[in-house]
């Protein structure tokens, strides 16, 4: 589904192709793109664990065209990143406690594509307010031990696809 999405928007140039992986874990999406040729990947992720597997996973592999990094997404400072072509945020929207913030992080680091997979809400939320026209969507809020605050906010497709235009 990787490839499906990102191949009709490349044109066969990864060798002039950047990626950021937010929230990459181990790397699973991070390897499989630097080895499809990416001139740079880049893998981020806040827990020291997963990025210390990453870089030995890294070093059995010979990627030099990849490289981890011990970053917190949410205490990212934009700045000291260039714009990558493609930002993966695979699984992460919906282990944040922030998830619009988390979007915006994201989309500020991305050139071309920023590709999201993601729980989302049920749509089966009733909204009474009036006028219903200016509603655009919901967030679900769950229970989230593994971030600090212990929630996060799920959002519904709708609030999602509107967030993200």
């Amino acid at each position: 589904m990787l490839y499906a999405a990102i191949q009709p928007q490349m044109d066969q140039r990864w060798d002039r192709t950047t990626c950021l992986d937010l929230g990459c874990n181990q790397g699973f999406f991070a390897f499989a793109v630097a080895k499809s040729g990416c001139r740079q990947v880049v893998g981020i992720d806040h827990d020291q664990d997963c990025i210390a597997d990453a870089g030995q996973l890294r070093k059995l592999y010979d990627l030099p065209n990849l490289s981890f990094r011990l970053v917190d997404l949410m205490k990212i400072n934009e700045k000291e990143f260039d714009k990558f072509d493609i930002v993966l945020m695979m699984g992460l929207l919906s282990s944040i406690e922030n998830p619009i913030a988390g979007l915006r992080k994201a989309a500020a680091l991305t050139k071309r594509m920023l590709l999201i997979e993601t729980e989302v809400l049920s749509n089966h939320t009733e909204i009474s307010r009036q006028p219903q026209e200016r509603f655009k969507g919901a967030f679900g809020l769950i229970e989230a031990p593994e971030n600090s605050g212990g929630f996060s906010l799920l959002p519904s497709t709708e609030s999602l696809i509107w967030l993200l235009k």
